[in-house]
């Protein structure tokens, strides 16, 4: 129990800018599993790093949003059945509009690291320097 059964790797980023949402490696996926899975998780990891591949910085400096949709299908005898509802999860990286930054009590007390160099004035889309990436 606790164990995954196995790991399906699904993609990774790219640049942050406005063809992201089109590439290639974000189309919808068919993935398998197993009639015999008790439980399935997507593990995630979303942050602004990336921003020097856009003029804007917007990878690090702007609020996004990402998401993942899910909708169960069932295939009997070559014929799939496609379920009619699809569940939405939702991760925003608000950290860019914040007025403390990285300098704010939750970033401070969450383990930064001390004497980190860098801009800690400006909020991160996820991050902060010196910081980890916290998966969803």
């Amino acid at each position: 129990a606790g164990v995954p059964a196995t790991s399906t790797f699904l993609f990774d980023g790219g640049a942050f800018d406005s063809h992201y949402n089109k590439l290639p490696s974000h189309a919808p996926l068919r993935i398998s599993i197993p009639h015999d899975a008790v439980r399935v998780e997507i593990h995630s990891t979303v942050s602004g790093h990336g921003w020097g591949s856009t003029e804007e910085n917007c990878a690090e400096f702007c609020v996004s949003q990402h998401e993942f949709r899910l909708r169960p299908a069932l295939t009997v005898d070559d014929q799939t059945y496609v379920a009619p509802d699809q569940g939405v999860y939702t991760q925003t990286l608000l950290g860019a509009s914040d007025d403390l930054g990285c300098a704010g009590k939750e970033d401070v007390l969450s383990g930064v690291t001390p004497n980190q160099y860098g801009t800690w004035q400006y909020g991160r889309a996820g991050w902060c320097p010196g910081g980890g990436v916290r998966p969803w």
